[in-house]
């Protein structure tokens, strides 16, 4: 699994990470860290397992915070699962979505935190972001399996316990769901489902030095610039699939060849 920071301000970072390794990169550089935040402007709501209009029937597996399987879970199911995990863990989490996608889908964010509705002071926010290339789904479904594993080990795990009372976690599991609803499973050597719904990579079209990625932005990359500019964040990832690679700042060259 491959950790990397969008191309925000510069800064980004590429990891190959197991599940455990994602704790203690949190643990080692939130252990020491203060940050003064002046609170959150998105609002933040639990949600309700209702129905909702122009949804299919459900299927036979039916995903929430107790029971997630090892399947790669579409919109749908990925909604229904956060939904859930609100309901079941008021005091741990917070779902709200920080704009939606070309087609329509919320871009979902979750907290997760023992103080999942407001910024306090000494407890810095942190953010994971998952399937910028639609086609990359490994992060996807990581990220909802890591949203399991904190929720369902507060109580019994002591070192979990002391990242969400001590640091307030913001997943957006999917920046790209347009282009993951038309991904395919089977080989790895393609590209359909990478990019958004209008042909664009998520992943170069933040603001950047080098000319050629600043093009034209997208619903999906504006929804993260307002996002990020509103909530003070000191650490951030962004989880990626496809190669075994360690990259930091920057992936450019001034000349543009390489």
């Amino acid at each position: 699994m491959i950790l990397r920071t969008p191309l925000v301000a510069g800064h980004q970072l590429q990891l190959l990470l197991l599940p455990s390794v994602l704790l203690l990169m949190l643990h080692l550089l939130l252990c020491d860290a203060k940050t003064v935040n002046p609170g959150d402007s998105m609002q933040m709501q639990h949600h309700q397992m209702t129905a909702e209009p122009g949804l299919p029937e459900p299927r036979a597996y039916m995903p929430d915070a107790q029971h997630l399987d090892f399947v790669y879970h579409d919109h749908e199911e990925l909604t229904r699962f956060l939904r859930a995990t609100s309901a079941r863990y008021p005091n741990l989490t917070a779902l709200y979505s920080i704009g939606k996608s070309i087609q329509g889908r919320d871009l979902w964010v979750m907290v997760v935190s023992s103080s999942p509705y407001e910024h306090m002071v000494g407890k810095p926010d942190v953010k994971y972001v998952g399937n910028i290339h639609g086609n990359e789904p490994v992060g996807r479904e990581m990220l909802l399996h890591l949203i399991q594993y904190f929720v369902t080990s507060y109580n019994t795990d002591q070192y979990v316990k002391w990242l969400l009372d001590n640091t307030r976690i913001h997943i957006l599991p999917t920046m790209n769901p347009d282009g993951y609803a038309v991904s395919k499973e089977g080989t790895c050597d393609g590209g359909q489902g990478r990019y958004n719904a209008r042909g664009f990579d998520l992943n170069r079209n933040f603001p950047d030095y080098f000319k050629q990625n600043n093009k034209r932005g997208q619903p999906e990359t504006d929804s993260v610039k307002d996002w990020i500019s509103k909530i003070q964040f000191v650490l951030s990832g962004s989880l990626h699939g496809g190669a075994l690679v360690a990259s930091y700042p920057y992936d450019n060259t001034p000349n543009s060849s390489k």
